[in-house]
């Protein structure tokens, strides 16, 4: 039946038990976009459904406190008001148990009458708590009530839930929204968007649109007319699909509903224009405009004239914003390739500092090193000085005997040789040698001279040395040939050639 069809979407809506749901669809007649917008508008306001709502304690007509029937009329008007409202109260029947405290209180039509007195104690005392009792059943029953219908919404909303994921809500979806709309009322049509808002959203800040939302209930009468001669319409049309993106939502499923209560929408037809969030804000979308009930096609167009207007400057204002993104962006990039150069600026400096110090250091190394070496050589040259200075002063006690011997025996009249030894400082001196002397003999005088012949100033003969003829050219190494043989008798000059000084500069040049 089409009512048992609106119950069920009237509870999917607004999560109210079915007893509740049905009072407010008759008070409707039920029409559900009225009654939507008076569960809606009841909920904001807090007030009572009124035919068939639930029971709320109001103040009565006669000034008592009574509970508001289903016609809006106050029942138990005259019902006694227990003693915690206070003395003095507008109360029906007004009396009290204090005998003395309310001589001239109100009856419930608000005139003035004189106390009744009784002469039985004990029947006010039973008024009295008769009065206690009712109140406290009165309030226990309403908090009985109020538990119960905290219970039903509960079962109603987990209900809605579960025909909702379970087995599928009613209603058209919004992916197919498009055929939907064609297949009922032909073309021309807007481009619905095939898919939910979320995606939507998602799609609409990506495009820079703004979103037309259609929340469509087929329950309201002016549905038809709307679809048929607004959305329809060749403008509206032109506008829509031309600057807007158009989502479908139909109010019998969850996901309209919600949207209809999200953007406070009363009735249906709903519309609304909604702004996604834009460049990198990350802020909520932004509601700009919402029409609902009888909308006329000037009135939309006007209105989406306006809207296409409000996203050009907010296009605007997004490129100016994402071109200043762009410069920052370059501008910090720029900044960091600086930073990047000037770091590898101060790298390679730093590296030709420690490559100039690492060849300091090893230049300082060589030269010590170098240092060394010719310290080494030079106490090597000293003890090698040393060494043959001891041995030359232990031969030169055996060369001065031969010597001796020789001069007695030349000057017993043996031959003789005559040698003269050029210096190679210019200096020269000469000796007499027997003959038949070997040439060991005159190297071992030149080696040993300075300590044969004494003095301080002597020359010393260098450590190794040869002498030379000049003519004929011939050069003589320490041998033991005899001087004749060598024909170097009776007389003969002969040049001091020094070859430690040839083997010290080979040293040197080697090091």
């Amino acid at each position: 039946m089409q009512s048992d069809a609106t119950l069920r979407q009237f509870v999917e809506i607004t999560h109210l038990d079915v007893d509740q749901a049905t009072q407010v669809l008759q008070s409707c007649n039920w029409d559900l976009e009225t009654a939507v917008g008076l569960h809606l508008a009841g909920t904001e306001g807090d007030t009572d459904y009124g035919r068939g709502g639930r029971d709320t304690t109001t103040p009565s007509s006669g000034g008592g406190v009574g509970v508001s029937s289903p016609s809006g009329g106050a029942a138990g008007a005259g019902r006694p008001v227990p003693r915690a409202f206070g003395r003095g109260q507008e109360g029906g029947g007004g009396g009290g148990d204090d005998p003395e405290g309310d001589a001239d209180g109100e009856g419930g039509d608000g005139q003035r009458r004189p106390l009744l007195r009784t002469d039985s104690v004990a029947s006010t005392s039973s008024t009295s708590s008769l009065s206690r009792i009712s109140s406290a059943v009165g309030l226990l029953g309403r908090a009985v009530l109020g538990v119960a219908r905290t219970v039903a919404w509960v079962g109603s909303g987990i209900l809605s839930f579960f025909s909702a994921v379970v087995l599928g809500p009613p209603g058209v979806p919004s992916e197919s929204f498009d055929e939907f709309f064609e297949a009922r009322y032909g073309r021309p049509r807007p481009d619905f968007f095939r898919g939910g808002l979320r995606e939507a959203l998602a799609t609409a800040r990506r495009e820079e649109k703004v979103i037309f939302v259609y929340c469509h209930s087929d329950a309201s009468a002016q549905t038809e007319r709307f679809c048929r001669d607004v959305l329809k319409h060749d403008a509206v049309v032109a506008l829509l699909n031309e600057n807007f993106l158009v989502i479908g939502l139909d109010t019998s499923r969850l996901e309209g509903a919600r949207t209809l209560s999200a953007l406070r929408g009363r009735r249906c037809p709903f519309v609304a224009l909604v702004m996604p969030p834009m460049g990198s804000s990350m802020e909520g979308s932004q509601t700009l405009h919402r029409l609902e009930g009888q909308i006329g096609v000037d009135q939309l167009v006007a209105v989406l004239t306006v809207a296409v207007g409000d996203m050009e400057s907010l296009r605007h204002q997004v490129r100016v914003q994402s071109e200043e993104t762009q410069r920052s962006r370059l501008l910090r990039e720029e900044q960091d390739a600086e930073y990047l150069e000037a770091l590898e600026r101060d790298r390679q400096m730093q590296m030709a500092r420690d490559n100039e110090e690492a060849e300091r250091r090893a230049e300082e190394a060589r030269k010590r090193e170098a240092e060394r070496e010719r310290d080494r050589r030079r106490a090597e040259k000293e003890d090698k000085k040393r060494r043959l200075e001891e041995s030359r002063a232990a031969r030169s006690v055996e060369v001065r005997r031969i010597l001796e011997e020789d001069d007695r025996r030349i000057s017993s009249g043996e031959s003789a040789a005559k040698i003269l030894i050029r210096l190679p400082t210019g200096g020269r001196f000469e000796r007499k040698f027997r003959a038949d002397a070997p040439l060991s003999l005159l190297f071992d005088w030149i080696e040993c001279r300075h300590l044969i012949e004494g003095g301080g100033g002597a020359w010393v003969a260098p450590g190794s040395f040869e002498l030379k003829q000049t003519f004929p050219l011939r050069a003589f190494q320490k041998s033991e040939s005899t001087l004749s043989e060598l024909q170097l008798a009776p007389s003969s000059a002969l040049l001091l050639h020094p070859l430690e000084a040839e083997d010290d500069a080979e040293s040197e040049a080697a090091s």
